[in-house]
């Protein structure tokens, strides 16, 4: 028994010695390669968080808002580009063809390219739109183009002429005859006005390209007047590095539609408002020994913002800006301050890099210590420290030294907060997986011992798979679009809009019928009221709802034209819409139905006129017509009108129909258009009669307007505008979309009375 007491005994100390021991054990190989594996894997899955969330509304208000932070970082600098300001030039009214079409005169832009030409600029630019409208050009723009290349020739001054028109089609249709295409110069701005375009490509498959011509690129304003200034080509070792290795780029290559293809540039907006346009009649007007424009770039364009059409919002900026502003910033970024923005390449090995570092040295720092307890206390410890220098120097290498790098991190905020939650991110992690194990998997502690290794590894190459498949499922989100999905019904009390970052409060006079896009958020305040149309339904909110995020909405698929109009928009003065004495009922290339068919003009300044009107069919044959009629009246109503169309329709005859007006006092205009079918028309009465069944209201007139404009019946949209806006004469959004739709059928008088209403 006594010996038994003893072989126990000795049995003890030696159990405990083994505990110690493992209690003490180094850190090696094996729980090396599993600590690495396994932060590996939550890098992995946080990656994947990362990628779901940057394609949503969340994300990528995030992403406005670091870009905005990015550009407020940006030095002003004297820019090599001075804008000339024509905006209080008048257009004139000149015939073209059968018709009045009003455009800035041809004569006062040669006299201002005389004068700047004298003091030796580097190049001159006229932000309008020359190209040719429906093939014609104005009758003196051959003469005016000619005048341009010869001062190319003569004083060695470079000038480009905005093209938006025709960029689709080519090179020889740019401005009309191919011996002016090197005038030609791209003014569209992109929608993401944090780009600007350097070229657009058309590619095989376009019916309006020719063999020769395909491929053909255009070149925007802003890289045409860059080359001309002659610099900008250097690019900075490091720069150069990160290029070759893809993980930074200058430009960027998109494919838009299926034959259309553009590259754009991140443009650097840190002297925008030290720009200071002079204007044209100083510039008529100037001694010639003043010389501002020697050396220099010129810009021709609308400078003036409340007169300008072409008004973009820019970042980090609590105003719009007319689009020649956009281009001298673009050109100033191509000369003197090229930006980079980081690939996808660029993206993801910086966001790996960072949580690397902070997992490579919670490796190094268990080295230190053998006592298992003591080594994991040590490196959560050394976790927290560690995460937060690497946020901070994210922050100030990506954020404070972007003036220096010049490369634009700009979804830092994401990766930086989403780092900084990585622990609890693995915490999680860790507990989801051994539920996994337990529950689904059904491993828990019943394997033999002999199989830990193979079982760990195993556990580590299923949760790296299924992470992958989250990260591949998760990075497939939908993209917000720029679309306005909801608007506001009725305000009471005090409403915070919150858009792109910055907070409004919301007036009940001024911002009812205003529309909301997806992203905006809207917070009542105590006592608040908030009514919403999302979708054609009501949303009603109050205090208790909080932030309200406005959802995001699809739009659909596009053609090439459609593409280009989804990508970005002109960014300049257009040649002018039809004169006074132009048809705006039917609105050109609009539709009609017979029933509501009227016909309405801009009265010309001359009295005691009359006018014939008559309408031709696809051939050419008259099918109806009407003589001495009072243009003053602006109006004509005819019965014999609409049964001529409905009669045209029932004889299943296609094609558009040509509304012409002529009268006594030598003025001319014809408008196009289309007879709804039967069973479009039929649809057309059925969507509008739920509308007709809504009491009165302004909400109403909107709603039959969205019916009007699905039938492309865009004279019936702004009678629509107009109804609403009678109702509701202090909405400024309303107030800019009844203008808008004026201004798009043609009536450009009732427009511009609109637009000063606003200001």
């Amino acid at each position: 028994m006594s010996k038994k007491r003893r072989h126990k005994a000795k049995r003890k100390p030696v159990r405990a010695i083994r505990t110690a021991t493992a209690k003490g054990e180094s850190y090696r190989g094996r729980e090396i390669g599993r600590d690495i594996l396994k932060g590996v894997v939550f890098i992995a899955i946080a990656f994947g968080i990362k990628l779901a969330i940057e394609h949503t509304t969340v994300g990528q208000q995030m992403q406005w808002m670091s870009y905005n932070l990015l550009q407020l970082q940006l030095p002003s600098a004297s820019l090599p580009v001075t804008i000339v300001d024509i905006s209080d030039l008048p257009a004139k009214d000149t015939p073209v063809g059968a018709e009045m079409v009003t455009a800035t005169p041809r004569d006062t832009l040669k006299e201002l390219l005389n004068a700047i030409a004298e003091q030796r600029p580097k190049a001159i630019g006229i932000d309008i739109d020359f190209s040719p409208d429906e093939g014609q050009l104005l009758p003196d723009d051959p003469q005016f183009f000619q005048h341009c290349l010869d001062l190319r020739e003569k004083n060695g001054v470079p000038v480009f002429l905005g093209v938006h028109r025709t960029i689709a089609e080519p090179s020889e249709k740019w401005l009309g005859e191919r011996k002016f295409e090197p005038l030609a110069a791209n003014i569209l701005i992109p929608n993401d006005s944090k780009r600007m375009l350097n070229l657009m490509t058309v590619h095989e498959g376009n019916a309006f390209v020719s063999e020769e011509e395909k491929s053909k690129p255009s070149r925007s304003m802003s890289a045409l007047l860059a080359g001309a200034y002659g610099e900008g080509d250097t690019t900075p070792w490091i720069h150069g590095l990160l290029t070759q290795s893809g993980l930074v780029e200058r430009f960027t290559e998109r494919e838009i539609a299926e034959n259309l293809s553009v590259q754009d540039f991140p443009i650097d907006y840190g002297s925008v408002d030290d720009i200071i346009p002079i204007h044209y009649d100083t510039v008529l007007q100037r001694s010639r020994n003043d010389k501002p424009f020697a050396g220099k770039l010129v810009l021709i364009g609308d400078a003036t913002l409340g007169t300008a059409t072409d008004t973009f919002v820019i970042p980090a900026r609590n105003k719009p800006y007319p689009g020649v502003f956009l281009h001298a910033s673009a050109a100033y970024t191509l000369i003197k301050a090229p930006l980079y923005d980081l690939t996808h390449s660029g993206h993801i090995i910086l966001d790996l890099l960072l949580s690397g570092i902070v997992l490579l040295g919670v490796v190094l720092i268990k080295f230190r210590y053998k006592q298992i307890e003591m080594r994991e206390a040590a490196a959560e410890k050394a976790r927290g420290l560690l995460t937060l220098l690497v946020v901070f120097a994210g922050i100030v290498i990506g954020v404070v030294f972007v003036r220096t790098t010049r490369v634009l991190w700009d979804d830092f905020f994401l990766a930086l907060i989403l780092l900084v939650f990585h622990p609890s991110i693995e915490h999680h992690g860790e507990k989801l997986w051994a539920w996994i194990k337990r529950r689904i998997l059904h491993l828990g502690n019943r394997l033999p011992a002999g199989h830990e290794r193979a079982t760990s590894l195993k556990n580590v190459g299923l949760l790296l798979l299924f992470s992958a498949v989250v990260t591949l499922t998760t990075s497939s989100g939908v993209k917000a679009q720029e679309n306005p999905v909801a608007i506001i019904e009725k305000i009471t009390g005090v409403v915070i809009l919150k858009h792109e970052g910055k907070q409004i409060r919301l007036k009940p006079e001024t911002d009812m019928a205003r529309r909301l896009y997806a992203g905006d958020s809207v917070y009542c305040t105590k006592g608040a009221k908030l009514s919403l149309r999302i979708g054609g339904k009501e949303t009603k909110l109050d205090e208790n709802s909080k932030w309200f995020q406005i959802p995001t909405q699809m739009s659909p698929d596009s053609e090439t034209q459609r593409a280009l109009n989804a990508y970005g928009r002109i960014g300049g003065r257009k040649r002018g819409g039809r004169g006074k004495s132009t048809l705006f009922s039917p609105a050109d290339e609009s539709a009609v139905s017979p029933e509501l068919f009227t016909i309405r003009w801009a009265p010309p300044a001359r009295k005691n006129c009359v006018a014939a009107i008559d309408m031709q069919g696809r051939d050419g044959k008259v099918l109806w017509q009407e003589k001495n009629i009072d243009v003053a009246t602006g109006k004509f109503d005819s019965e014999k009108a609409r049964q001529a169309l409905a009669t045209y329709r029932t004889a299943n005859m296609n094609g558009s129909i040509r509304l012409n007006l002529t009268d006594s006092c030598g003025n001319a205009s014809h408008s196009d258009f289309k007879v709804l079918s039967i069973d479009d028309e039929n649809s057309l009465k059925e969507e509008l009669r739920f509308w007709d069944c809504e009491p009165e209201s302004w909400m109403k007139h909107l709603g039959r307007a969205s019916v009007f404009s699905q039938y492309q019946m865009y004279s019936e949209v702004a009678d629509e505008y107009e109804q609403a806006l009678a109702l509701l004469p202090s909405s400024r959004d309303l107030l800019s979309r009844t203008a808008e739709a004026q201004h798009a059928i043609g009536n450009l008088s009732r427009a511009k009375e609109l637009a000063r209403r606003r200001k």
